[in-house]
């Protein structure tokens, strides 16, 4: 099974004004190709809530207004093997 990338996951979460916070980034495979039509899943680990987003034919997904607090992020696309990454503290107006 080829592996997924998460590409600018960290980077790439966006804080706005409010008490809530973005996650948004590019899903691609490990030659750079985009993977479209992934299932992304952020997980509030303290509340156990989640949030759904699928990737756009450009491998792009945004998950918007989540409350702060820590996530785990899923990755999951046909014939990839799954991709979970944990430790993502989503803060007000404070990079993570």
């Amino acid at each position: 099974m080829r592996n997924l990338l998460l590409l600018i996951l960290l980077a790439g979460v966006v804080f706005g004004q409010g008490t809530g916070a973005n996650i948004t980034g590019t899903i691609t495979d490990s030659s750079g190709l985009a993977v479209a039509g992934a299932k992304v899943r952020a997980i509030n680990v303290d509340t156990n809530v989640g949030r759904n987003a699928e990737t756009g034919q450009d491998g792009g997904y945004s998950l918007l207004f989540l409350p702060i607090g820590r996530y785990r992020v899923e990755v999951e696309a046909a014939g990839f093997k799954k991709f979970d990454r944990s430790g993502i503290v989503l803060g007000v107006n404070r990079q993570a």
